[in-house]
């Protein structure tokens, strides 16, 4: 049986950005964050925002242009790298 409507996203509120920097800025030397494709999603506009507000930071807002599995495989590689 098919569904008349589409599955939909929603992208995760700002203030959850800015107590997710919050809490990793003191330990991190660089944040990246990887995310579903903007095309598809909000989160990545809500991340880039939040990361303006942390200037004294490097944080990296990585729209994946991608949705689903590749995404776990690009988190993956990018915490092989950082280690």
């Amino acid at each position: 049986m098919a569904s008349e409507e589409l599955p939909k996203t929603a992208a995760p509120p700002p203030d959850l950005f800015v107590h997710e920097f919050n809490n990793l800025v003191p330990s991190a030397g660089r944040i990246f964050c990887i995310h579903p494709s903007a095309e598809v999603n909000g989160t990545v506009r809500s991340a880039f925002m939040v990361s303006q507000e942390f200037l004294n930071t490097d944080i990296g807002v990585i729209d994946t242009r991608t949705i689903g599995s590749p995404i776990a495989s690009l988190v993956q590689l990018a915490a092989e790298w950082a280690s």
